[in-house]
């Protein structure tokens, strides 16, 4: 930590493994340090100074050792978390990560928020390049399949916005889920267009709709099954 917090005076340093009580038993600079020192180290050995003033030394004790997180229990995901502990993601993405949904439309649902990709919507226009967010939200062909679910896009509103409004104005609870299958049962008309050469319609998409919601029902406890189900008119 002290190496990290005086970097310039740490590099002038003679022992780089002394521990702390060793160093306040014989705090001088020429005992510690080489000299000359800069400008820089200096004024971090003065900073270091006052710092020192605020620590007790218990000498029969020995020093104990913390991770940067504040104890002294090392586990992986504390690691991992640390570099995005100031991180405040968009409050959609929390959203995803709390459904139960299986993993490959998570990770859908998240480049879809993330707009990872830039498609050309082949359901409203061939060969004009489209954004991702037409083909999912401004194409009149999704716009007809949003209307099913009774969600509605304020499309001139932020994207992370537009999304939280259509969340509050939604009348189920599930309004993530449905979201996540809708976005996916309009990507794989998508897909099946191109490779397939199929033809896209509303019936066909409320069929696999439903055939999917049925299937990621699965993974709901059975409080939250029936509740889910209930909310697309679907019996359990």
């Amino acid at each position: 930590m002290m190496q990290h917090k005086y970097p310039r005076l740490y590099s002038f340093t003679k022992n780089k493994n002394t521990s702390v009580a060793q160093f306040l038993t014989n705090n001088t600079l020429k005992a510690q340090f080489y000299l000359p020192l800069s400008v820089q180290a200096l004024q971090e050995y003065q900073n270091l100074q006052e710092y020192i003033q605020t620590i007790q030394v218990h000498p029969d004790c020995k020093d104990s050792w913390q991770y940067i997180w504040g104890n002294n229990a090392y586990t992986s995901s504390r690691f991992y978390n640390l570099p995005y502990k100031n991180v405040q993601p968009p409050t959609p993405f929390t959203w995803i990560w709390n459904s139960k949904f299986c993993n490959e439309l998570i990770v859908f649902s998240w480049l879809l928020l993330m707009e990872g990709n830039n498609y050309n919507c082949v359901l409203h226009n061939r060969n004009l390049e489209e954004t991702t967010f037409h083909l999912f939200f401004g194409c009149p062909f999704s716009q007809n399949y949003w209307q099913q679910p009774d969600i509605h896009w304020n499309l001139g509103a932020d994207f992370f916005q537009m999304i939280t409004q259509a969340k509050q104005q939604f009348s189920s609870t599930f309004f993530m889920e449905i979201f996540i299958i809708g976005a996916w049962q309009i990507w794989k008309p998508r897909n099946n267009f191109i490779f397939d050469r199929g033809c896209p319609s509303l019936v066909s998409w409320k069929q696999i709709f439903v055939e999917e919601a049925r299937l990621q029902a699965h993974r709901l406890c059975d409080s939250k099954r029936a509740t889910f189900l209930s909310s697309l008119g679907l019996q359990g």
